[in-house]
């Protein structure tokens, strides 16, 4: 669940990928100085048994997302991915340590950077 302001505009976001699994919304403040900025907000739900099909459209919906939308963003959910270990890199953003990852998870990380 998503829940915004009334003084925030909320517009759906359509995808053209397949990933159905998620909701994407842009947010932009009305009339406030300090909400004048516009955010694209995502929730995904990636499944633990999601198959190899449905994980390429999540890349793509990823990709896709990052080139067409030129704002901020922030997306989070439930990736299901439990082998990749997130760490700061000293305050700048974050990296995943990627020892031992399957291709999938790999492929998962390089979508998100």
């Amino acid at each position: 669940m998503i829940y915004a302001a009334s003084d925030i505009q909320v517009t759906v976001v359509e995808s053209p990928s397949a990933f159905q699994e998620c909701i994407f919304l842009s947010l932009k403040g009305r009339g406030n100085k300090f909400y004048q900025n516009q955010l694209l907000v995502g929730n995904i739900y990636r499944g633990p048994s999601s198959k190899q099909d449905n994980d390429n459209e999540l890349f793509k919906l990823l990709s896709d997302i990052q080139q067409k939308y030129n704002i901020p963003k922030l997306i989070v959910g439930d990736f299901n991915f439990s082998n990749i270990k997130w760490y700061d890199t000293d305050g700048s953003g974050v990296s995943a340590s990627c020892s031992n990852l399957s291709d999938n998870e790999l492929k998962s990380v390089s979508a998100l950077h």
